[in-house]
């Protein structure tokens, strides 16, 4: 229900992202438990052509089951009884196998998620100031996390390069308010961000929003200062980096050509790790 309120919307990815994420990962085992999706009691994991050292590991278990069942059928005298698992691979060797296979397919979507993202910054070193569509698809106690539609990838926007504002952090729900403004920044939002800098070592891309569209076909166009672009490091001299904060709601002001400062009164002080 969820995800065919969002479709075709431009927060559609970003939600469908958070509630995959959400569901808990799939594991190889030999237990028999099912598939909830398919509705299914039996299940195995079986592609073809093979891709996967599981499917393979499906092949070799049907060949030696009909080998088994095959000598079996010859064998006359006594009564046949049905053959299990462990007449043909050892249940625990199984459930090893499982272990293994489900720790190395974790491993290799690590590596491939981690090189993607080193040749997107690689790439977008060479388009430092251009400006891009994008989804917020993040609140943190640090930042704005938003992912360009382009190359769906994902920045990050600081709250001391956020605006001449004090804002007020609720990782709770999704959402920042400027005190002073007023302004109201949510996931799922709409923005228009520049490309400041480009960390590949840190694996960080920053970006500035030069204009927020809010919600799709609701809220009115609200735009922002737009920021040049920054040379050398993130914060491009414009404050110190704000601690991460322990609670679900901070407060952080960027005072006009001052340092950025928190606010004296909010309650859970933490350091960034």
């Amino acid at each position: 229900m969820l995800l065919a309120t969002v479709k075709g919307r431009p927060e559609a990815l970003a939600i469908n992202l958070a509630v995959l994420r959400s569901l808990t990962r799939a594991e190889y085992s030999p237990e028999v438990l099912g598939h909830f999706a398919l509705a299914s009691q039996h299940y195995a994991h079986f592609t073809s052509p093979i891709r996967r050292y599981a499917d393979l590991t499906i092949h070799r278990l049907l060949d030696s089951y009909l080998i088994a069942r095959e000598k079996a059928a010859h064998t006359g005298g006594r009564k046949k009884r049905k053959l299990e698992l462990d007449d043909v691979v050892p249940y625990d060797e199984l459930v090893e196998l499982g272990r293994h296979i489900s720790f190395t397919e974790r491993r290799a979507e690590a590596a491939e998620r981690e090189l993607r993202q080193v040749k997107i910054l690689e790439l977008l070193k060479g388009h430092i100031g251009d400006e891009y569509m994008g989804v917020v698809t993040g609140i943190a106690n640090f930042g704005i996390f938003i992912q360009l539609d382009t190359w769906l990838a994902d920045g990050v926007i600081r709250y001391e390069d956020l605006m001449d504002d004090w804002w007020d952090v609720d990782t709770r729900s999704g959402i920042i308010r400027g005190e002073r403004t007023g302004k109201q920044i949510g996931i799922g939002d709409v923005v228009k961000v520049i490309i400041v800098t480009v960390d590949i070592a840190r694996r960080e891309l920053s970006l500035a929003i030069s204009e927020h569209l809010g919600r799709p076909g609701g809220i009115a166009l609200a735009v922002l200062a737009k920021p040049k672009p920054h040379k050398g490091g993130s914060g491009g001299g414009r404050g110190k980096k704000p601690e991460a904060r322990g609670n679900a709601k901070s407060k952080i002001q960027k005072p006009r050509g001052g340092d950025t400062r928190r606010n004296q009164a909010s309650k859970g002080r933490g350091k960034r790790k």
